[in-house]
């Protein structure tokens, strides 16, 4: 599924939308960036996100996107070097992410890794069917 420049770009601000509503704790936001039957997978056991974990489907994707505390301290996820394979039936982006939590004055990377996410288009455009986060600490 060969990608137009306008696909990239709209990839890219799917990326950066995600970004802003997961740390402003905007469920319904980053719900409507899924496909409709869409999941979120974690490989790898976290001090800060928890154990391993899986969630499919829409009931899913809420329970875990809802469940999330609102009076967490605050968060910023950055990404980065984004790449997308267009080579096959659907498109699998590549980003690295860190995220940044704020608490007592100051803020300090918590964790980063590699999203390895594949991409489907959508009547409403680009969205995440599944989302794999690979912790690298």
């Amino acid at each position: 599924m060969p990608l137009t420049p306008a696909d990239r770009l709209e990839l890219h601000e799917l990326y950066a939308r995600y970004c802003h509503a997961i740390d402003r704790n905007d469920a319904e936001t980053v719900l409507a960036l899924f496909a409709p039957g869409g999941g979120f997978h974690r490989t790898r056991d976290s001090a800060v996100f928890g154990p391993t974990a899986s969630f499919t489907g829409d009931d899913g994707l809420r329970r875990y996107y809802t469940s999330r505390p609102i009076d967490r301290p605050a968060n910023q996820h950055w990404v980065a070097n984004l790449w997308f394979d267009d080579g096959g039936p659907t498109v699998i982006g590549h980003a690295a992410f860190q995220i940044i939590q704020h608490a007592g004055g100051r803020g300090e990377i918590v964790v980063f890794g590699d999203y390895i996410d594949e991409l489907v288009p959508t009547g409403a455009g680009w969205r995440f069917l599944n989302r794999h986060v690979e912790l690298a600490f």
